[in-house]
């Protein structure tokens, strides 16, 4: 199941991170709950740090070719090694629900992100009856996961906060502000996957070595497949309404900047 929430979804991905294993010298991905060393902190580790205080931060590692499950360590949230938990059937459901958590907030703050982008994509397009229309469809259902995540995930009596996921409501609020400031500020799609989904990989094998890595692995590889379709496909959109209304695309993307 790790290497299934590693490998192909993309809410995981931050968590995964480059080390050299101490004895063989060999090249491992790591899953670290809880950086040690602080020399790399990951988005996941920061995240985990607003997590239950009582709860297990399990590091593990896994094999660099095949993403198969090598070993594991677990401890306190100050970092004390904690015993009992060598068996790994104890130890990874543990990782498992610190991974969800992160995904969750991960996902509770992208509803976030949708409801700027999509409010901006309309306030650019009120100039044009055409690209308006084609945006008509999507705000209703936007500002609705919006108003879910406002009222069973990021507030202090949501899921994210009590029963389900015990995190301290005013760190979260900090950490989804960070993550909306990271997203809002990359200039591209390339910048956005280099800094956030793979931002695990670059802070500790350093962006030089993020292509290789990729190439040579499984992570998101049909997600990566399905993401370069996107670049084309949104080219051949522009062409059709530059072709059909002359210029509202550049004034669209000077309302867009504007509003931004």
């Amino acid at each position: 199941n790790l290497k299934l929430f590693c490998t192909t979804n993309a809410f995981f991905t931050p968590a995964i991170g480059i080390e050299t294993d101490p004895q063989t010298h060999e090249r491992v991905f790591v899953v670290n709950s809880i950086d040690l060393t602080k020399a790399h902190p990951t988005l996941f580790s920061r995240a985990i740090e607003m997590y239950d205080a009582s709860y297990p931060r399990v590091n593990a590692t896994f094999d660099f070719a095949t993403f198969t499950f090598r070993s594991h360590r677990v401890y306190d949230a100050q970092g004390q090694p904690l015993a009992g938990y060598s068996d790994p059937n104890i130890a990874l459901p543990y990782l498992c629900t610190l991974l969800l958590y992160f995904s969750q907030v991960v996902h509770a703050t992208i509803h976030i992100f949708d409801l700027i982008m999509v409010t901006g994509i309309l306030d650019a397009t009120e100039h044009n009856a055409f690209l308006f229309k084609f945006i008509d469809p999507f705000p209703a259902n936007i500002f609705l996961k919006y108003l879910e995540v406002e009222n069973l995930l990021i507030t202090k009596d949501g899921a994210l906060t009590t029963t389900a996921f015990r995190s301290d409501y005013s760190k979260l609020i900090v950490f989804s502000k960070d993550l909306l400031v990271l997203w809002l500020h990359q200039p591209s799609a390339d910048a956005l996957l280099r800094h956030f989904f793979f931002s695990g990989i670059t802070a500790t094998a350093g962006e030089a070595a993020l292509e290789e890595i990729l190439d040579s692995t499984l992570i998101l590889h049909e997600w990566r497949q399905h993401l370069s379709h996107a670049r084309p496909f949104t080219q051949q959109l522009v062409e059709v309404f530059d072709h059909r209304h002359a210029g509202v695309i550049d004034t669209t993307d000077k309302l867009l900047a504007s509003y931004f």
